[in-house]
């Protein structure tokens, strides 16, 4: 069970809104959040749609990297540090 303290307008808006779509308030804020989740659910899984040609397209050809990463990394810095 969840307690939501708004202000009355917001209550107002709220009673509104749920008396145009014949539900109580209770049940008009369950439809909103479950619309929010899985709303968001659905923009997480079209972010990786959108993106998922590209995700590990570009690769070092380096099997080890998260294993050796902190290695690889002071490898990198002594080289452009011996360059200058």
């Amino acid at each position: 069970m969840i307690s939501l303290r708004m202000d009355p307008d917001l209550e107002e808006e709220l009673r509104l809104a749920a008396k145009a779509k014949g539900v109580s308030k209770s049940k008009f804020l369950r439809m909103l959040l479950i619309e929010r989740l899985q709303s968001d659910k659905d923009r997480e899984r079209l972010s990786w749609e959108l993106g998922k040609d590209l995700f590990g397209k570009h690769g070092s050809g380096r099997s080890d990297l998260s294993r050796n990463r902190k290695n690889i990394l002071k490898e990198k810095i002594r080289g452009k540090a011996s360059r200058h």
